[in-house]
């Protein structure tokens, strides 16, 4: 599936095909904050972020992280493929809501830069399975795969206290075993398990606890 994509031109680095495997469309503008939060945390986020890539691009375009205002597609394409040496991307949805309305890195503004330059730019999918329920998790991958082509799927866990899942639980072999089948009727998809407690503002002795 990924071969049918490659772009047809000569690799631009060197002669060596350059894959940049996670690039991420976030939403950090007060829209996406959830009503009734009060921690502060997409605008604490926000300004980490601007500092820290104040601090460190020193190389390649000038910084514009934009996290004040909504993503910018075209912005986000010339970046990639114009300004630097990137043959091929994978778009990777973020889905951790905890705090922001669509996620951190919404799966449909993923959707939406894969749009702009569908055979340079793949689509990673994501779903929480404890957070949304096994059967919405399910079926949701599923559009993702079939409506919006995703070639792979990534799982959160950990969106709040007592939300998090383990990767042997008996419930959740629902969802290896419809990403890992290869028969027909199922997705056969690589995926990836991401623990990551700095989102929520919890220690990481609570990211693996089990339900």
């Amino acid at each position: 599936m990924v071969g049918s994509n490659l772009p047809k031109e000569e690799p631009m680095k060197d002669g060596m095909f350059v894959f940049d495997a996670a690039i991420h469309v976030q939403d950090f503008t007060d829209r996406q904050i959830k009503e009734g939060d009060r921690s502060g945390r997409v605008g604490i986020l926000r300004n980490q972020l601007t500092g820290f890539i104040d601090l460190t691009a020193r190389k390649g375009p000038p910084a514009n992280a934009g996290f004040h205002t909504p993503p910018d597609v075209d912005w986000a394409h010339s970046t990639l493929f114009e300004k630097s040496d990137t043959d091929l991307a994978m778009a990777c949805s973020v889905p951790l809501f905890s705090h922001w309305k669509a996620g951190l890195g919404p799966v449909e503004l993923s959707y939406e830069l894969c749009k702009r330059d569908p055979k340079r730019i793949l689509l990673t999918g994501g779903v929480d399975p404890a957070y949304h329920g096994l059967d919405f998790a399910l079926r949701e991958m599923e559009r993702q795969v079939k409506e919006w082509g995703a070639v792979s799927m990534k799982f959160y866990q950990y969106q709040q206290r007592g939300c998090s899942w383990r990767a042997d639980d008996r419930d959740i072999q629902r969802v290896w075993h419809v990403v890992r089948s290869s028969e027909p009727t199922e997705l056969a998809l690589p995926f990836t398990k991401h623990r990551i407690p700095f989102y929520t503002g919890s220690g990481p002795g609570h990211a693996l606890r089990g339900r």
